[in-house]
């Protein structure tokens, strides 16, 4: 019977969140010639911004290489060879970009913009389980600076693609939540109210402003058919018109 009972209720959640996440692609409903627009907008500006998060990634991750090298040298390293393989995979993709700006995307060019976010969660979310444990109080406010700095840096660095700012956002408050429940539940319970209310913040507003974009560019295009199919109509009534007075000026010649 408890089956029989929870079983609706927990079809209903899972198709509930399957909904949402479909929408949240901020491409749900529309033509695939507009999604595909949609798709190459949110492309566009995630590639504006690539260069800067990769720097960026890059000198932070040096900056905590440098504080806590001595006192984790093993977790350094690690999570460091995870940093530059990221970087060299960043580098390739900026390389391979320099042609102009796409101006159609594919639904699996925004996925593969999906699982770099992941590579990218694992890399931030990671450092306080890697390090906090060997770090004195100095190197843990610093760790938890960046940790917390770098969960809204990068959801904002993603955010013209929703799905790729949620995952890289919902991993991270993941990965933080693991490891304080690994250590003190007195302070996980103070702490992950908190971070919840971080990652809600960050995904509402996400998905609101992505909607807004894509319904921005659907607009556009929108307009730019109605624009087209007006230049065609006048094209056919000037061709209807010549047509008509070379028939007129035939008759007039015969006559």
């Amino acid at each position: 019977m408890l089956r029989a009972l929870s079983l609706p209720g927990s079809r209903s959640c899972l198709s509930a969140a399957r909904q949402w996440w479909a929408a949240a692609s901020c491409t749900q409903g529309l033509p695939e010639p507009v999604a595909g627009r949609v798709r190459a907008h949110q492309l566009r500006a995630l590639l504006k911004v690539n260069a800067l998060m990769t720097a960026a990634t890059t000198i932070i991750a040096l900056v905590v290489a440098y504080k806590l090298h001595r006192s984790a040298p093993l977790s350094v390293g690690v999570w460091m060879f995870a940093v530059l393989l990221f970087f060299a995979g960043q580098v390739r993709i900026l390389l391979k970009r320099r042609g102009p700006p796409p101006r159609t995307a594919s639904a699996r060019t925004i996925r593969r913009a999906e699982r770099a976010a992941v590579n990218l969660a694992v890399i931030w979310g990671s450092p306080p389980a890697l390090f906090l444990p060997y770090a004195t109080l100095d190197q843990r406010f610093v760790v938890i600076q960046i940790s917390i700095g770098m969960l809204f840096c990068g959801a904002l660095a993603l955010a013209s693609i929703p799905r790729a700012a949620i995952t890289y956002a919902g991993l991270t408050v993941l990965l933080f939540v693991a490891f304080l429940l690994t250590r003190s539940l007195e302070t996980a319970l103070t702490i992950i109210p908190i971070l919840l209310t971080f990652l809600a913040i960050i995904c509402g507003t996400i998905v609101t402003l992505g909607r807004q974009a894509a319904q921005h560019v659907a607009d556009q295009q929108l307009i730019s058919d109605a624009a087209a199919e007006q230049k065609r109509l006048r094209d056919e009534m000037r061709r209807r018109e010549a047509r008509a007075r070379m028939l007129a000026s035939a008759v007039t010649t015969h006559r």
